[in-house]
């Protein structure tokens, strides 16, 4: 049985330590290892896509803690029990799923450095099992961190090397959000022609019919595309047109199942209103925005929210606006 190692990180606010699983085998030799199977592997997924759903609803706050405990109960069994070479690849593959969770869980807590090393211990493990597509989820994942808080043209690049690996073996909801990655990166590089061609081939990858999508692109769709799109016109200086994508994105988007996205998009199309001058208009989705994040334990959200509120804070005279800060977060002091 191959026990091949992989990094693997706490990703906790206190703790940065890596622990390399590796040589363990002479450390623990004459060790009776239990045997484990397919049944348990399949149980480990349903758990992993209950989180992910959960974040959905609850936001990162609330679930680092179970993604990070996850991700220990999976690593454990890779070095504590023995298994086929199937059930091996399947918990290598678990383990990356799991770590580009927490990752993603960290990024949204605004937790940088501990979402970088769960980031890499995600592609090492996808590596590990030849998981090429949840590699390249995880790239598109890291992606949005980079753009967001370092260089987009690293993102770009990270984009398309995703692309270059996958290939033929790639899925149009992968492909369409690789592009759709990508575009956001354009967008802050202020590239219209590249970004608005790079949605366009977003759009188009989901038009391919495909019968065996990975568990993990649930929430990959038109919809999505729509809110990504109109995120992108919103930074290249195009409010109409972020408000065509985002009015299209909000008729078939259900809040009730996705409140924290919702709260973001309905944030930004709030924006697009400010852009084009209909505070009533801005006001009032920004007021379905804070509803819908409510229940969200979110740093992201809360600084979206937070930008928001400034931006309507000098329209103040406006009533609707009025009682949207009455409710909105106040601003976060800098310390």
């Amino acid at each position: 049985m191959d026990r091949r190692g992989f990094l693997i990180v706490t990703g906790t606010p206190l703790t940065d330590a890596a622990i390399v699983w590796s040589g363990l085998i002479g450390a623990t030799a004459g060790k009776v290892y239990p045997r484990i199977g397919t049944a348990v592997v399949t149980g480990l997924q349903a758990r992993l896509s209950h989180l992910s759903h959960l974040d959905d609803v609850l936001g990162s706050g609330r679930l680092r803690d179970l993604a990070a405990a996850e991700l220990r109960l999976i690593t454990g069994l890779l070095t504590d029990t023995i298994y086929t070479a199937d059930t091996e690849q399947r918990l290598y593959s678990l383990a990356a799923q799991a770590s580009r969770l927490c990752g993603w869980l960290c990024y949204d807590s605004g937790l940088h450095a501990a979402a970088q090393r769960y980031y890499l211990t995600a592609l090492r493990a996808s590596t590990t099992a030849g998981d090429v597509l949840t590699g390249a989820n995880t790239l598109a994942f890291q992606a949005i961190q980079i753009y967001t808080v370092g260089n987009p043209h690293d993102a770009v690049s990270l984009m398309r090397t995703a692309r270059a690996t996958v290939q033929r073996r790639s899925t149009p909801k992968t492909l369409a959000i690789l592009h759709a990655r990508e575009a956001r990166a354009l967008s802050k590089l202020n590239d219209h022609q590249r970004c608005y061609r790079a949605l366009n081939t977003a759009f188009e990858s989901l038009t391919a019919a495909c019968d065996h999508e990975p568990e993990w692109c649930y929430w990959i769709n038109d919809t999505e595309i729509h809110m990504l799109a109109g995120s992108c016109a919103l930074d290249l200086g195009d409010p109409r047109r972020a408000l065509d994508h985002f009015t299209t994105a909000q008729t078939a988007f259900d809040t009730g199942s996705f409140p924290g996205g919702a709260a973001i998009y309905l944030a930004r199309a709030a924006e697009a209103h400010l852009a084009l001058g209909d505070l009533d208009a801005a006001a009032g989705l920004g007021t379905q925005a804070l509803r819908c994040h409510a229940t969200i334990d979110s740093a992201r959200g809360d600084q979206t929210l937070t930008s928001l509120r400034t931006k309507l804070a000098h329209h103040g005279k406006t009533l609707a606006v009025r009682e949207f800060l009455d409710h909105a977060p106040p601003p976060t002091p800098v310390s």
